[in-house]
């Protein structure tokens, strides 16, 4: 018998998210990690019973973390003594760190400097800015040590090389998928609702069966009571939200690049191996997986993924990465709206605004930095949620990846296949030679 998994992002959403409110609320929080504690016992046992040091026994112990890293958010939560909370905020840091990779300190500090630079540049060339320019400005001379510009330069990627990579990629990706993408002109829709994604991923789905390829005729679609549109690798399905707003033809570009492309692609090689820990996915493997996603998206697009490198920032000033100075749940929310304001008067957009759309999906991207936290503005250590770094983060790891590969000389055919064949990262030394002792490397 499988023990339940462990669904923190679930466990951890509080029932306030994205409101407004001067703190985060979890209404259920304890009845769900009641319900955590009856699996531990079966949890526990899986660990032991596993082979030593393979990849079942990882993946078991990665369970029986995330299971404690819910038990601190609930200890962060329910306690009201402030010394007690310092110590959960940082058992749960140290808990996020066992599952989730931290922002890396030179990268934060490397979009940061570029977004500074961007900023100054425009003031000398004379633009008026808008006053929330003054915040971002303000907050960043005050984190960023002297110095900063050579550090981060150090780390960055050639626009040359990401260009190079991205188009690589994008070629590679039309050259087998070109009529999965041409679904979407056929549909000859502007925007498309829950309905039509569901219509269109079915014909999409029903595309790589014509194809030959094996194992999609596994696969089908399902309307679920939620907003988001995922993949669920064990069942073999493309869950797809009820309640999700319409998507314009570049948001659908994105969807099927991202979750059918890569999350459906990996997950069915995954099956055809018939690798349960592949199925599963080797312990590590989201980070790269959701930037590989990403990393899709801009190839298909011609658009970088400004909202994770954003999200990217955000998340390291919450936990104080660059100069140990952390940023509560309402500063963060502050210099993110300071930043969209700014970016649409730079790109000539201000007046299309929409202001309270604006606040919503501001409130609700900075909320899930603090999820399982009470994320108020007491002076207290911040607890923050790192999972979202795997978006730019492993976006970046995808990057270097690929423009590396491309230097040794590899063919982008042969690069595809590989980073596509099954769940894991294939930037990690363990991973890749587990690929290849089953033949896949």
């Amino acid at each position: 018998m499988d023990a339940p998994v462990v669904r923190i992002f679930d466990t951890l959403t509080p029932t306030n998210a994205a409101a407004g409110d001067f703190a985060l609320q979890y209404v259920n929080l304890e009845s769900q990690l009641d319900e955590l504690s009856r699996a531990n016992p079966l949890r526990s046992r899986v660990v032991w019973e596993a082979p030593e040091d393979s990849a079942e026994e990882k993946n078991a112990a990665r369970q029986l973390a995330s299971e404690y890293f819910a038990k601190t958010a609930g200890k962060l939560v329910l306690t009201h003594d402030m010394p007690a909370r310092n110590l959960w905020a940082e058992r749960y840091n140290e808990a996020a760190r066992e599952l989730f990779e931290e922002p890396e300190q030179t990268t934060v500090m490397e979009l940061m400097v570029r977004e500074r630079t961007e900023l100054v540049t425009a003031l000398s060339n004379g633009l008026e800015l808008t006053p929330a320019a003054s915040l971002i400005l303000e907050t960043y001379d005050r984190i960023l040590p002297s110095g900063a510009e050579e550090l981060a330069s150090e780390e960055a990627l050639s626009e040359a090389d990401i260009q190079r990579a991205t188009e690589d990629y994008k070629a590679e990706l039309l050259s087998r998928y070109e009529d999965v993408f041409d679904l979407i002109e056929a549909e000859d829709k502007a925007q498309f609702t829950a309905d039509d994604l569901k219509d269109l991923f079915e014909k999409a789905i029903q595309a790589l069966q014509k194809k030959g390829e094996a194992g999609w005729d596994e696969w089908k679609v399902v309307m679920k009571d939620s907003r988001i549109l995922s993949v669920n690798p064990r069942t073999r399905e493309i869950e797809i939200g009820k309640d999700r707003p319409k998507a314009g033809v570049k948001k659908v570009r994105e969807l099927l690049a991202h979750e059918l492309l890569v999350h459906g692609l990996r997950a069915n090689n995954s099956h055809l191996l018939g690798d349960k820990a592949l199925i599963d996915g080797l312990p590590g493997y989201d980070g790269v997986e959701e930037g590989l996603g990403k990393f899709a998206e801009h190839a298909v697009t011609g658009s970088k993924p400004p909202t994770s490198a954003d999200h990217y920032v955000d998340i390291g000033l919450a936990l104080g990465v660059v100069n140990g100075e952390q940023l509560n749940r309402h500063q963060v929310f502050e210099l993110a709206v300071a930043r969209k304001l700014v970016r649409a008067q730079l790109a000539g957009k201000y007046g299309d605004l929409r202001l309270s759309k604006l606040l919503t999906e501001t409130a609700a991207s900075v909320d899930r930095i603090f999820y399982g936290t009470p994320g108020d503005t007491l002076p207290a250590r911040q607890a923050i949620f790192i999972k979202e770094t795997s978006y730019y983060g492993g976006y970046r790891k995808v990057l270097e990846y690929v423009v590396r590969g491309r230097r040794e000389g590899k063919r982008m055919e042969e690069i595809f296949s590989f980073i596509n064949s099954a769940r894991f990262d294939p930037t990690n030394p363990q991973h890749v030679q587990y690929m290849k002792e089953r033949g896949n490397a």
